[in-house]
This record gives structure tokens, sequence and C-alpha cells, in this order.
């Protein structure tokens, strides 16, 4: 585990912290505006996304439980064959659009119509790119080959953003010219991911339609699953593309940028479980899945909260130290701790719906996923309107909060015994050791400090509540400093 860890969490670390540090950069450089087109490529992407069915997950899974088998290998290339063909079609159907999406969706006020419709057509060809390297990646994930993974994907950061430097500093570019770089990125990582998976595929199977028969109750699933999870996930993006101005729009997509910042940590997580409960749960909801999960239930905890818990009570210091601009911080911060208990929840609900797919049950969440998709729809129906973007904030928070109230003490009762408890002991602790000394740094932290006193002032904060924290997590860190402490009061109050 911790090898697969350290490759997979070194290349989210980095790629997120380049994407969140460049953001001042691209908005200061394009403009509000601007960058409400480049984010308008997320909406656009889960269009593609809700055409995965499921197929990439089940790629995912028959590697790690089948791993060379025929089966597995003719579904890979089914899945590449139907991977590609869903993104010819979207591509030529939203290429026919692109015009039309400049001048009746989006509200453009200063841009031209003409490079707007220019970038849209470029971003097309990002979203197939990293279409297809999602689909690569999650095999070669499946395979346990995170070293490779991470690899290409540190690589294919340091271009992007490299290159966009170049473009926007030094040859001054528009943004017609970053979209095709980010174009020309997208489609060469699709190209290194697919030569790394042959390369490290014993053999290739030929595409054999009747696999997805034999699968199809658990594609199905995950399709559904998978559909639901893109529509939760984009549809307030969607919808206020469409009801606000591309500068508030591009406001609350810079806010839930930070947000999803957390993804840097969550990810890797989630990433490198699945396969493994997939192995496990091979011998059925034994002891070892148990210890599995909730180890990996207590390692996202510990990763993810003391971070989060800095950000949620310190939502203006930590903008602030970002981008340097006390206008955007003090409009995003209120966003930003709107969102972010919903992040949270989210997260603690990676592992568990891991396991629910490791053992073969995707129904549970495909009720869970309806269930937040209606609070969602409900809440874009009834709160956008009046509040805007943060209407949007406060619905994505309270669809994830009841994810996690009602989904987690299903998930849990799956194992080989009931283990709430077990995952409280495991977890709580934690989360409680996170919340400390955040709250102290936003008692004492003025908000008129210098950027550097911010910027080191949460980088300690969050690295003390690491520490604090992993005193808590011994399922972690069994021989934790915390662990060794008690130990010695113990031995000392027993003589």
């Amino acid at each position: 585990m911790k090898r697969a860890l350290t490759w997979s969490l070194s290349a989210s670390l980095l790629s997120g912290f380049l994407q969140v540090a460049m953001v001042p950069f691209y908005v200061s450089r394009l403009g509000l505006e601007a960058w409400g087109v480049i984010c308008f490529q997320i909406p656009l992407a889960a269009i593609l996304q809700l055409f995965d069915f499921g197929i990439a997950t089940t790629v995912n899974q028959m590697m790690a439980s089948r791993r060379g088998q025929p089966e597995a290998l003719s579904l890979l290339r089914v899945g590449e064959a139907f991977y590609a063909g869903a993104a010819f079609v979207f591509a030529i159907a939203l290429g026919l659009s692109c015009s039309w999406l400049a001048e009746s969706w989006l509200t453009i006020v200063e841009l031209t119509a003409g490079d707007v419709a220019t970038a849209i057509g470029f971003m097309i060809g990002t979203i197939c790119g990293n279409w297809m390297s999602a689909y690569y990646a999650a095999a070669l994930g499946g395979q346990e080959r995170f070293a490779t993974v991470a690899g290409i994907r540190i690589a294919g950061v340091a271009l992007f953003h490299g290159g966009n430097v170049i473009v926007l500093a030094l040859a001054h570019g528009s943004l017609p010219e970053v979209a095709a770089w980010q174009c020309t990125v997208a489609l060469a990582l699709a190209v290194a991911y697919r030569w790394a998976l042959y390369r490290a595929t014993p053999a290739t199977g030929r595409v054999d339609w009747s696999v997805l028969r034999r699968r199809m109750r658990f594609i199905a699933g995950v399709g559904v699953i998978a559909v639901t999870a893109v529509a939760i996930t984009h549809v307030d993006k969607l919808v206020l593309s469409k009801v606000l101005t591309l500068e508030a729009f591009g406001l609350y997509t810079f806010a839930m940028t930070a947000v999803g910042g957390l993804l840097m940590l969550i990810a890797p997580i989630f990433s490198i479980t699945v396969p493994r409960l997939a192995a496990l749960a091979g011998g059925g909801p034994g002891e070892a899945l148990t210890r599995c999960y909730l180890d990996r239930s207590q390692l996202m905890a510990w990763l993810v909260m003391p971070v989060a818990m800095t950000m949620l009570l310190n939502p203006y210091a930590v903008i602030m130290a970002w981008t340097g601009k006390p206008d955007l911080a003090a409009s995003a911060a209120v966003l930003v701790s709107l969102a972010l208990p919903g992040t949270m929840a989210n997260a603690l609900m990676n592992v568990p719906f891991a396991l629910q797919l490791a053992i073969g049950r995707p129904g549970i969440g495909i009720a869970l996923n309806l269930m937040m998709l209606a609070t969602l729809a409900i809440g874009l129906l009834l709160v956008v309107p009046r509040w805007g973007a943060a209407g949007g904030a406060v619905s994505w928070s309270v669809c994830n909060l009841l994810y996690l109230c009602i989904g987690l003490p299903i998930t849990n009762r799956l194992t080989a015994k009931p283990i709430g408890i077990d995952w409280t002991l495991a977890v709580v602790p934690v989360l409680l050791a996170a919340v400390p000394l955040p709250l102290i740094t936003s008692l004492f932290l003025g908000s008129d400090a210098s950027r550097p006193t911010l910027t080191v002032v949460l980088a300690a904060t969050a690295l003390a509540s690491w520490l604090l924290a992993a005193g808590f997590a011994r399922r972690v860190f069994p021989t934790s400093m915390m662990s060794e402490h008690l130990r010695r009061l113990r031995v000392r109050w027993t003589r």
C-alpha cells in the first residue's frame, strides 16, 4: 500500500498543487470572463462522462480480480472501442454546436463570439483526450500500475502548465491559443497512456462484444452510478452557466476549484483502494477485507480532514494567501465555507463506495445517488433563483451530508460483521483532532495579516494538525507517538 499510495499521492499532489497555484495567474492574464469560458469545459465534459455506463470501473475491477484472464482482456478491448466511438460522436455533435453555444448559451460581455467558439472547439478535443486517458488510466490502475500512471500524469501536468505559462506570459497568447495548447497536451497524453497500457498488458484480447452480456448486471449498476454521479457533480455548473453571467460563473467555479483542491488527497486513496478491496473480496467479506476497509477509512480521514478544517475555519485567509486579492477572497470565502462540508462528507464516503463496488453491490450506490440527485435538483430549483451561486454551494453540501448520514450505516453492514462502532472509533477521533488548531488560528489570525504571514501560519496549522491527528490514527500509524506515549503512561500507572 505504501508504494502505491506514494506514487498516486505524489502525482495527485503535484497536479492539484499546480492547478490550484496557477489559477490566480490564469485569472489575472485571461480575466474572469475568459476563465469562465475555460471552466465551461467542466459541464461539457460531464456530457461525455454520461456515456461511461460504468465500463471504466468494470474494467478496473476485472483487471484487478481476473488479471490476465481472457475475459478481462476482451473487456479491455471492448471498452476501448466503446470509449473511442463515444468520443467520436461527441466531438462531431459538439463541434457543430460551437457557434450556438458561444452566441446563445453563454452570456458574453467583453469577449467576441468568434474567439469563444474557437476556444470551445479546442476544448472539445481536450475533453476527448482526457476521456480516453481516464479509461487507460483505470485499466492500468486495475493492474496496480500506479507508478506508470503517476509518471505519465506528472509529465502531462508539467507540459500543460508550462505550455500555458509560455503561451500567456511569453507569447502574450489569447483564449483560443491557450485552448489549442491544452488540446494538444490532452491528445498526447491519451496516446502515452495507451502505449503504456498495452506495453504492460501481458496479452491482448479480441473485441468480443458478448463479454458485455456476461457482465451486464454489474456494468448496468455501475453505469447508473456513474451517470448519476456525473449529474450530481456537474449539474450545478450547467445550471449556473446559464443563469449567471460569465464573470459570476467564473467566481463560482473559482471557489469550487478551491474546494476541489481536496481531490488531490481524496483521489489517490480511492484509486488504490478499489483494486485492493476487489482482490480481497474474491474470498468473501472476511476479516482481511474488513481490516483493509477500516485502515483506508482512517487513512482518508487523516489525510483530508486537517486540511479541510483549516480551509473551513479560515476561508478568507486561505484564498487571500492563495491569490493575494482581498476583493476576490472576500467574494469567494462565503462560497468556499458553504461548499466545504459537502466535500468533506463526500471524502469520507469514498472508501465505503469503493467497498460497495468491490463486493459487487452497486445497487446501494444507485439508490444513494438517486437520492442525492433528487435533493440537489430540488435545491437548485428552489435556492439558486434566490441565492444564485451561494444556493448552488448549499445544495452541494446538503446532498452530500445526506449521502454520508444514510449511506455509511448501510455500507458498514456489508462486511463480515457490522462495524459501525469500529468505523466510529477509527475515524471520529481523527476528525476531532483536526479541529482545535485550525479553530485557534481562526481566532487569532487577523484579516489584515500580510500574504506571506497568512501562507506560513496556514501551512504550519495544517502540518501541526496532521501531526496531532496522526496520534489518533492508530490503524495508519500503529507505533505513533501518541500510541507510545499512552503505552508509557499505562506502564507507569500499573507499577
